[in-house]
């Protein structure tokens, strides 16, 4: 082998080395587009995990318990209320 065949063979061996530290070693060109895609679908689509949606429905149920909650207190408030003026206008 020449001396100009034994630079361009340490040179091409620097520049592989440096492109597997860089890129890890298997990153072609396809693996690292494919990689970059499925980043930024990652980030612009976040999951939701199925202990996120349990609880969701979970608070959704209790919202909806407590509105009816206070509509019985309304409502039995009102009933009372009603109760007592027949009695007063009785009393009468």
């Amino acid at each position: 082998m020449s001396v100009s065949g034994t630079i361009v063979a340490c040179v091409a061996i620097v520049t592989w080395g440096v492109v597997r530290l860089k890129h890890g070693p298997s990153m072609s060109r396809r693996h690292l587009m494919a990689r970059d895609l499925m980043d930024r679908n990652h980030v612009e689509q976040p999951l939701v995990s199925q202990r996120e949606r349990e609880m969701e429905a979970e608070l959704e149920r209790m919202r909806e318990r407590i509105r009816v909650l206070e509509r019985i207190t309304v409502d039995e408030r009102q009933s009372r209320s009603v109760a007592a003026e027949i009695e007063a206008l009785r009393d009468k």
